[in-house]
Formats: C-alpha cells, structure tokens, sequence
C-alpha cells in the first residue's frame, strides 16, 4: 500500500513538474513548442498511470520522446539561451533530469505492467 501511494505521489510530482515548466514557457514569452510537446507527452503518459496501470511500454515510450524532443531543442537552439545573456540552459537540464529520473521510477513501479512477467496481473 505505501509503494502504491509514493507512486501516486512521484506521478503527481512530475505532472505538476511538467504543467509548471509549460507555465514558465507560457509566462517568460518563450514558448518553445518543442519542449513544450515533450512536456505533454511525458504529462499525458503520467496523467494516464494514476488511472490506468499496465503501460510500463508507453512509459519508457513517453520517456524516450521526452528526452528526444529537448534533445532535438538542444541540437537546434544550442547549450546557452541568447535571451538570458547567453547563460547556459541550466534550468532546463535539471528539469529534464529530474523529469527523466520521476518519470523512470513510475514506470519502474508500475507493478501490473504486461511487460513484467514477474508481476501478479490479477
């Protein structure tokens, strides 16, 4: 019971991550549609797992298009933001990572997932 409820807790974490990194996009002017993609598709997918459990595929799916997307943003836009000065883009490596990292452990968690043989699907 206390696994399921700090999985429900890091699900909800790393949508609240991804709404406010939207939000920051949204309120700073500097509405990036690639991130923001990444940032609904990782959403979306952990939206989905607290209601509907067993896409443990999705999830690493969801996760690879989230690191490929700002990936993608990094190849195009560069390491540093010329509308900070050039500064390098250290908010968005430590939300990525820590999106990376939350969204890993839910779908790590996810115990009904027809990709665990080892699980009880009952």
């Amino acid at each position: 019971m206390k696994t399921r409820t700090t999985t429900r807790t890091t699900t909800i974490a790393l949508i609240v991550i991804q709404l406010v990194v939207v939000a920051i996009h949204v309120g700073t002017e500097q509405v990036e549609l690639i991130r923001i993609l990444g940032n609904l598709v990782l959403g979306g997918w952990a939206f989905a797992m607290l209601f509907w459990k067993g896409h443990r595929a999705a999830g690493l799916v969801a996760i690879a298009a989230y690191l490929a997307l700002n990936a993608w943003f990094l190849f195009q836009n560069g390491l540093t933001n010329p509308e900070m000065g050039d500064a390098l883009r250290t908010p968005l490596f430590i939300l990525v990572g820590l999106s990376a990292v939350l969204s890993w452990v839910v779908a790590a968690r996810d115990t009904n997932s027809r990709s665990n043989p080892s699980a009880n699907n009952t």
